[in-house]
């Protein structure tokens, strides 16, 4: 089993360690926010991901939608060691053994091939595997079994000078969360009938149609680093008005735009003349889905939008008496 504590040092591990990250989600820099899954702050364990789609807050306009991206730190990474002379010298002197590897890899130990090809260089360095706990693990039993399954499958590589190390891999969890980060719904704001000329909008009493402006009713967000993604799709469930005293109404669907004619159930009566408040309320049901697989339903989100309508109270003219 392995512990909590996988500490690099330089004269006698080969290959292991833990690195404490303090990182939070926060907009891509070190990669210039273009270079999908680069690693963003090498030995900090961080990846620039990239987030598409059209429910993407703040990101610029693009086809489908905006995009951006953002900085996220993942649990395992490789962070940099030796330079290529220290790591063949350490070799060549026996300070470094692999001591402790056989505590949980069931392979010998080995020193990294083709590492003679770089015993002269102080430039480039050996990245070697590393990892550490973050909240996106449910528990440590979890984060065990993820950073065990990353050492027994992940060495160390040598990085020339100016380039960019392996992508690590990043979890599902850490790209969903990326991907709800980023999302934001639509205002439901709202349109009505009647909607009279002046100073007025509508009548004591009498039905109020109200719809939504865009009736649009799905969406959807992907965060992608590497070669995997995480696609969260949003549909709207549910539209509602309300206004204080004139109550509350669940609409089938976005609302009817009024024409001679037709029919909604998207109406509220006012029974005062003033000014009302009118609120919107939607509510979207959100999935996601990993590399195309789907992987269920998460919790819902919901967005408000009000505006305020001025009622008067209906006058009758009486002409005539008999």
């Amino acid at each position: 089993m392995l512990t909590s504590l996988r500490i690099p040092v330089a004269a006698t591990v080969a290959a292991f360690g833990l690195v404490a990250l303090g990182a939070t989600m926060e907009s891509a820099s070190a990669c210039d926010g273009a270079n999908v899954g680069c690693v963003d702050n090498p030995g900090n364990g961080t990846v620039t991901v990239s987030v598409t789609g059209s429910l993407v807050r703040g990101g610029s306009p693009g086809s489908g939608g905006g995009s951006t991206t953002v900085s996220v730190p993942v649990p395992c990474y490789r962070t940099p060691l030796w330079t290529g002379k220290e790591y063949f010298d350490g070799i060549k002197d026996g300070t470094i053994t692999g001591a402790g590897w056989d505590e949980w890899n069931p392979e010998p130990w080995a020193p990294y091939a083709g590492y003679k090809q770089h015993k002269n260089d102080t430039e480039g360095r050996w990245y070697v595997p590393t990892c550490t706990m973050l909240d996106s693990f449910e528990n440590f039993e979890e984060f065990d079994k993820f950073s065990l399954n990353y050492f027994l499958n992940n060495t160390g590589v040598y990085v020339e000078a100016g380039e960019q190390p392996p992508v690590p891999p990043v979890p599902p969890e850490v790209l969903l969360k990326a991907a709800t980060d980023s999302m934001t719904m639509p205002e439901p704001a709202f349109d009505y009938n009647p909607d009279i000329t002046g100073n007025l909008d509508t009548l004591v009493n009498l039905d109020t149609w109200f719809w939504l402006r865009d009736p649009t009713g799905s969406g959807y967000v992907a965060a992608t680093a590497g070669n995997n993604s995480v696609r969260v799709d949003a549909t709207l469930d549910r539209v509602a008005f309300s206004a204080g005293r004139a109550g509350s109404v669940a609409c089938d669907d976005t609302g009817t735009a009024w024409a001679p004619g037709a029919s909604s159930t998207c109406t509220l009566a006012f029974q005062r003349p003033g000014e009302h408040q009118v609120t919107a309320e939607t509510e979207w049901g959100l999935t996601w889905s990993f590399n195309g697989q789907p992987r269920g339903a998460i919790d819902p989100v919901g967005a408000v939008w009000s505006d305020v309508l001025v009622v008067a109270q209906s006058q009758s003219l009486v002409t005539e008496v008999d």
